[in-house]
C-alpha cells in the first residue's frame, strides 16, 4: 500500500487496511491498537472516538473489524512485548501511541502496516527515516510544534506577572528533548531563568514540587511526555495539595491543551498597623477552586 493511499485512509485516525473503499470484507479484519497511555478516562475517550472515525468509514468493530486493545502505561520495555502479542494475533495493521511506544516498536513490527500519532520528532525519535519519506512499513502523524513553548512561557507570565524562575518538569527517559531546547531558547526574552527539573517516579514529582514551592516568584512548567500525560492527575493533585496553605506567588501551567490546569497563588499584603484595607479573600477556598480537576478530552 502506498503512503498517501495509507494517510488518506487513516485520516481523523482511522485506519483501514485496503486500498479500495470500506466494503464487507472477506474476512474480519484486525487493527491492533497499542497505547502509551494508561487505560483511563482520557485513554478510553480517544478510543472512542477512533471508533466513531471507523465506523464512518463502513468499519464496524464486532461485525467485519476487531480491535484488539492494549494499554502500555508509559512503559516501553511493556510496549514492544505488546507489539510482539499484536503481531501473534495477526493484526493487519497496528495504531500506536507515543513517542517511547513508537520508538520502542519501530523494529517490532516489521512488515506489518504501523501508523502513529502523538509523536513530537518522529526524525529524531529514528522512528522514520524523513518526513516526506519514512520508508520502512511505519509512518503516521506529529501534531507537536517546539515553538508553542514560547507560548507556555507567555501563558505563565501572564498568570503571574512576577515570576523569575521557571522549572520544568519532565522524566528524561521518556520526554522528547526538543520541547526542553525550546524552552530554555524562550526563557531570557521574557526575564525567566529555566531550570530542568527532571523525574522518573511520585517520590521525585513530589520532593521537586515541594522544593520549587519553597522558592519566591517560581513557577513550574509540565512539559508534554509520555510520563507526565500518565501521571497527570498525580502531578496536579501533588502541587495543589502543598500550595493550599502555602500562600506563595506560584504557578503550575500544563502543557497539555486540552488537559490545562493552573494553580496560582499571591503573597499576603503586609498586615502592618499603617494598612487600612483588608487581604484579599482567597487561600484556601481559592487554591481548591484553580486546582479541581480539569477537563479531559
Amino acid at each position: 500500500m502506498k503512503r498517501r493511499e495509507l494517510i488518506i485512509l487513516l485520516g481523523g485516525l482511522a485506519i483501514w487496511s485496503g486500498a479500495a473503499p470500506a466494503q464487507p470484507p472477506d474476512r474480519v479484519r484486525r487493527i491492533g491498537i497499542l497505547m502509551g497511555i494508561a487505560d483511563d478516562f482520557e485513554g478510553q475517550t480517544r478510543i472512542a472516538v477512533f471508533r466513531q472515525a471507523l465506523q464512518g468509514l463502513g468499519w464496524i468493530e464486532g461485525r467485519n473489524v476487531q480491535l484488539i486493545y492494549r494499554w502500555s502505561a508509559g512503559d516501553a520495555v511493556q510496549a514492544q512485548q505488546f507489539a510482539k502479542e499484536l503481531l501473534d494475533l495477526r493484526s493487519d495493521v497496528i495504531l500506536v501511541n507515543s513517542t517511547p511506544v513508537a520508538s520502542a516498536v519501530k523494529d517490532t513490527v516489521r512488515r506489518t502496516p504501523t501508523v502513529f500519532v502523538q509523536v513530537s520528532d518522529p526524525v529524531a525519535a529514528g522512528v522514520v527515516q524523513s518526513l516526506p519519506r519514512p520508508a520502512g512499513s511505519i509512518t503516521g502523524f506529529t501534531n507537536f510544534d517546539p515553538s508553542i513553548a514560547s507560548k507556555w512561557l507567555e501563558l505563565l507570565k501572564r498568570v503571574a506577572p512576577n515570576i523569575t524562575r521557571v522549572a520544568y518538569l519532565f522524566n528524561p527517559n521518556t520526554a522528547p528533548l526538543l520541547f526542553a531546547r525550546a524552552v530554555e531558547n524562550a526563557a531570557p526574552s521574557l526575564s525567566i531563568k529555566p531550570f530542568a527539573a527532571a523525574v522518573h517516579d511520585a517520590d521525585e514529582i513530589e520532593r521537586v514540587i515541594k522544593q520549587i514551592a519553597r522558592e519566591s516568584d517560581s513557577a513550574l512548567l509540565v512539559l508534554p511526555d509520555l510520563f507526565t500525560a500518565t501521571n497527570r492527575e498525580s502531578i496536579i493533585a501533588r502541587k495543589c495539595s502543598i500550595l493550599i496553605g502555602r500562600p506563595r506567588p506560584m504557578s503550575i501551567v500544563s502543557s497539555r491543551v486540552k488537559n490545562q490546569a493552573i494553580c496560582r497563588s499571591s503573597s499576603p499584603p503586609s498586615l502592618s498597623s499603617s494598612s487600612t484595607s483588608p487581604p484579599p479573600k482567597r487561600s484556601v477556598s481559592t487554591f481548591r477552586r484553580c486546582c479541581s480537576r480539569a477537563p479531559t478530552r
